[in-house]
């Protein structure tokens, strides 16, 4: 009976980890003290993708750039996917710490919670991609086509 629970268990394991599409980003749900401990142990940056329930640019975002091929491996491979939700207790607090006021918004984040890089609004899957990669890559003060972008129009609205 021992051995049938024990081959229960590595059966149940494997289905598991097979059922698992590489082409789909992974989003880590559990507490978010669990991804800072988790980054600091494989040493990966963490991606935290602010969003609520409410957000029509958060919703075509999860439809249009999540479901990228070259997003979900870059998201997969290179970081921490982590999801939060403004609903929630946890979400209100996070999104308190990082002082997040538009969504859709997105941090890069290292494992002590420093802010690596910021992605604001709705963009394509080929831009998002892009901007994605030099954030996951990019030395910390180096600015990226998001920053660019905002102090475009900053400049614009001034004159």
């Amino acid at each position: 009976m021992k051995c049938f629970f024990s081959l229960l268990f590595i059966l149940t394991a494997s289905i598991s980890s097979f059922g698992q599409d590489p082409n789909v980003t992974s989003i880590y749900d559990g507490p978010f003290e669990d991804v800072l401990r988790e980054a600091k142990r494989i040493n990966k940056p963490i991606f935290l993708n602010f969003t609520a329930d409410w957000c029509a640019h958060c919703q075509k975002m999860e439809k249009q750039a999540f479901s990228d091929l070259n997003i979900a491996q870059k998201l997969n491979n290179e970081v921490i996917a982590y999801k939060v939700n403004a609903e929630d207790v946890d979400g209100k607090a996070l999104i308190s710490q990082f002082k997040i006021s538009d969504f859709p918004t997105y941090l890069i984040i290292d494992a002590n919670s420093k802010v690596i890089g910021k992605i604001k609004g709705f963009w394509k899957a080929p831009q998002f991609y892009k901007e994605l990669q030099s954030l996951v890559a990019k030395p910390q003060n180096e600015p990226t086509a998001a920053k660019q972008k905002e102090g475009f129009f900053k400049r614009r609205r001034a004159s």
